[in-house]
């Protein structure tokens, strides 16, 4: 059973006393019995309490602490510093301070968890990887009402990912929900110079038995979207926009395929067989086996587990999603802390990485500025 840790004053004598009674209707003031010796209870709490000679704190205040942080600086810890001080604003040490992350996905270290003898305690905190507001809130340990709140409104400019056709890849490791066997729709906004010739994959997947799961590339003047084995190919003869962003979407289940260009329909192929669940992983700006480098540059890269009607795709293809859409297996907007680790809106946590490793490699592409034409 939880109990209700308790410091009680004695109405007769200067003394108090700790005390742990069931979890009930009990308050501050309340007249408690114990042992034949009246108290009144002064505080209310779950554990840790400071020495019962500390005065009551009144008031606790944040010392610094800028409300407005830009993301690209959250490598670089900020501080947080909280001051308690009693009714008469003086100074309180060896308080308890508990230090927690309310919103957002940032990181507390390095906490003081009692005030020292100015009554100031800190933090350190590194600011989540995408756009939202953070909240940590320091919490006087006796005083679950008593606390203050550092609040920052995280800003992170919007980035693509640009691969300079030299191996470059992002690589999305498997997951549960790359259980295409139903069907697939794949999107993504891609800016190129698409010279013919050279082949430049989008996207792959291999599977386990090293053949692959599906692609989609660019080659001899000519968009193509397979599904392997037993091939299913939708080719796009027309030309496509160089250097300017056009949108590129693929479904494929079992009625066939269908390739789209700027939300059109272009081509498309007949159906084989599912594409098998395999613990492939994903490629993205190149193919499994280091080759078909993309020149060019990515973002928005919506990976579904169904298949996406026209008018699904675009209604959708101008507008950022919320990363909770149903069927949505991965969902990569770029728009985090460049970094090697890359944030999937549709899981809330990290779901993909720059070139072929989870560290640094010759293989990683680069973060630049989007100008995609997408409105978050």
């Amino acid at each position: 059973m939880r109990c209700l840790t308790l410091i009680l004053a004695s109405l007769l004598t200067a003394t108090c006393v700790f005390a742990e009674i069931p979890n009930g209707d009990v308050n501050c003031d309340d007249i408690v019995d114990i042992d034949d010796v009246v108290y009144t209870i002064q505080y209310i709490f779950a554990s840790g309490p400071p020495p019962c000679s500390a005065p009551p704190p009144a008031r606790i205040t944040l010392i610094s602490g800028d409300g407005q942080i830009d993301s690209l600086n959250t490598l670089l810890s900020e501080p947080f510093v909280i001051q308690v001080l009693d009714s008469t604003m003086q100074p309180l040490d060896n308080v308890p301070i508990a230090w927690e992350v309310i919103s957002g996905l940032g990181i507390i270290s390095d906490q003081m968890i009692v005030t020292d003898d100015q009554g100031f305690s800190d933090a350190l905190y590194m600011l989540g990887y995408t756009p939202e507001t953070n909240v940590v809130r320091a919490t006087v340990f006796t005083a679950d009402s008593l606390y203050v709140d550092f609040t920052a409104d995280v800003y992170v400019p919007d980035f693509a990912i640009f691969f300079d056709g030299s191996e470059r890849m992002i690589t999305i490791p498997d997951q549960a929900a790359f259980d295409f066997s139903a069907g697939i729709t794949v999107e993504m906004w891609v800016n190129s110079d698409w010279v013919s010739g050279i082949t430049r994959t989008l996207i792959s997947q291999k599977n386990t038995s090293n053949d692959w799961a599906f692609k989609i590339h660019y080659s001899t003047g000519m968009l193509r979207a397979y599904k392997y084995p037993q091939i299913s190919q939708a080719v796009y003869y027309g030309s496509l926009p160089s250097l300017q962003w056009v949108h590129i979407s693929w479904t494929y289940s079992d009625v066939g395929g269908v390739l789209y260009v700027s939300g059109e329909p272009v081509a498309t192929s007949p159906y084989t067989t599912p594409i098998a669940d395999t613990d492939g992983v994903i490629v993205l700006g190149n193919n499994n086996v280091l080759g078909e480098s993309l020149r060019g540059t990515i973002d928005e890269v919506r990976i579904w587990n169904y298949v996406r009607s026209q008018e699904e795709i675009q209604t959708n293809m101008y507008n950022c999603l919320t990363g909770d859409e149903s069927g949505l297996a991965a969902y990569f907007k770029f728009s985090q802390y460049p970094d090697q680790n890359l944030f999937d809106q549709s899981t809330g946590m990290l779901g993909g990485y720059l070139g072929i490793s989870p560290v640094e490699d010759i293989y990683d592409p680069e973060f630049i500025e989007s100008d995609a034409p997408v409105t978050p």
